[in-house]
Formats: C-alpha cells, structure tokens, sequence
C-alpha cells in the first residue's frame, strides 16, 4: 500500500480491524468480519490492504503518527536525555500494554509480516526514531549522526524484543519497563 493519506473507508476498515484485535486478539480478525463491520465490500479491503498483517501494522503506524503530536507537545528541557528516551520508550510500550490484545496482535503481525507490512514497519520506525532523536536533543532534530541513528536502532531493536518477551508471557510489563529505561540510560548516555 502506498503511503498516502488514508480515505474513510481505509479509516473505517482500520478501526475496524483494531476492535476485532482488542476483543479477540489476532486470530479475531478475520478479512471477511472486518468487511462486513466496516461496511465494505472484501474486494474494497483487498485493495486497500492485502492481508490482516498490514492492517494491522499499519493500525499501528497510525496510532504512532498520532502519538508523535502528543510527544511534540512535551517539555523536552526537563530530565537528562537517558531519561526522556527511557519514558518515550515507557509511553510506546504502556501503549500497547493498555490494549493487551491489540498490542499482542500487531506485534504478531509485525513479526510475521510479509512484504506487504514492511513499508508500514519502516515508517512506524522513522516516527519512532524521530522520537527518539527529539528527546535525546530536547528539540527537533535535523540532521542526525551516524552513532544517533544507530543508537535509535538499537534502542527499537531491545522494544521490540522486550515486547515480543511480554507478548509471549516471558515478560512481565515491570519487567519490559525496567529493561527499556536500562537501555535507554546505557545507549543514550554513551552517546551524550
């Protein structure tokens, strides 16, 4: 799916697919449910998305593109930079772990995707370095370093394998919280 801006019944399908997942979890939604709630023809589903896996993921990029503007309106002068990347990163997990079957479902879906979710991981990925990048400046960064855009990819590589931990019941949300501010202070603080 190309990256344009998103027409209602896109809107529609996706909300859609997010009930489903929050009510029943992965396996809930199911292409042809999530046509008929939405009040779309499959066909019109299809050719929006090609499988539950990229709605799903990008269900996801929306919601993260939305949380950017909450983050931009956050005083980024308080706190050291370990700090403020640690609660960023705290604020994207307690996101998912507040919808448990939506967060466990699109982490599902990310991790089995195909080539149709890539596009959509990647941007979710960019709004997330972006992120990441603000709150280790304390401003909207330019032009990042090399050794900043690395950090920024190690730091989503640790969320995503503590959220997969938690997905699988191998973590528990305290647990995922103590790890992603650990990495935070250690892979910020050695780049501050």
């Amino acid at each position: 799916m190309a990256h344009t801006q998103l027409d209602d019944k896109a809107q529609r399908i996706l909300s859609v697919a997010f009930e489903l997942a929050e009510e029943g979890g992965f396996e809930a939604v199911r292409l042809r449910d999530v046509a008929e709630r939405a009040d779309v023809a499959l066909g019109t589903l299809y050719n929006r998305f090609s499988s539950k896996e990229e709605m799903l993921v990008t269900a996801l990029d929306e919601s993260t593109k939305t949380f950017e503007g909450v983050v931009g309106d956050l005083d980024l002068t308080q706190g050291s930079p370990a700090e403020r990347v640690g609660d960023l990163l705290v604020l994207t997990a307690r996101a998912l772990f507040n919808r448990p079957n939506f967060g466990r479902a699109v982490l599902r879906a990310a991790a089995v995707g195909g080539g149709e979710t890539t596009s959509r991981i990647y941007s979710h990925q960019q709004t997330i370095t972006r992120l990441i990048l603000q709150c280790m400046r304390g401003d909207v960064a330019d032009r990042a370093s090399d050794d900043e855009l690395k950090t920024c990819r190690w730091l989503q590589q640790i969320s995503f394998a503590c959220l997969i931990g938690w997905a699988n019941g191998m973590l528990s949300e305290d647990q995922v919280v103590d790890d992603l501010q650990a990495a935070a202070h250690r892979l910020v603080g050695a780049t501050t």
